[in-house]
């Protein structure tokens, strides 16, 4: 049976049900802290977000940059735990995993102000003189879980705060 990955930009009924139903299993009988703490960290991941600190694009990047010091500072770890874990060979660690996040992370440093710009819009004649403009901005928080066999590639994947897991290994 092969692992599934879903990724979305906000966490949504259905994602706060299975949390709350995860939580509710490891706690009658299940022996997982992480998967009991998954609604305080959810709870804080949304303060976070709500104080608004994330729509900056100072944050923004801070952060990008933030998570290519720490790949590229620790790409030895990661390919050693890739062997260790998942008999991945290191060349294939090192480019399934760190190249590929890399590249895609600056791309998006390179792009990131540009993608911040507000697009201009149609104004209603309702509200003219006034103008319109699209902005994009985050939607809250994350959850991502991911394919076991693929754990840095996920970090990327959002401006959001994250509540980032695993969904182990499925035979």
């Amino acid at each position: 049976m092969l692992p599934v990955c879903c990724t979305g930009t906000g966490v949504t009924q259905d994602t706060q049900t299975t949390i709350n139903n995860m939580s509710a299993a490891a706690g009658s009988g299940g022996s997982s802290d992480a998967v009991n703490s998954i609604p305080d960290t959810l709870s804080r991941l949304r303060a976070y977000f709500n104080s608004h600190i994330t729509k900056s694009y100072a944050w923004r990047k801070a952060q990008l940059e933030g998570l290519v010091r720490m790949i590229e500072e620790n790409e030895t770890m990661w390919c050693d735990a890739l062997k260790a874990d998942l008999s991945k060979p290191y060349f294939e660690g090192s480019f399934t995993e760190v190249v590929i996040s890399l590249t895609e992370i600056k791309a998006t440093l390179k792009d990131l102000a540009s993608w911040m710009q507000p697009e201009k819009a149609p104004t209603p004649l309702a509200l003219v003189p006034g103008e319109s403009y699209i902005m994009y901005e985050p939607y809250g928080v994350a959850l991502i879980i991911g394919a076991f066999n693929y754990p840095v590639s996920h970090m990327s994947c959002t401006a959001n705060p994250v509540l980032l897991s695993s969904l182990g290994r499925v035979d």
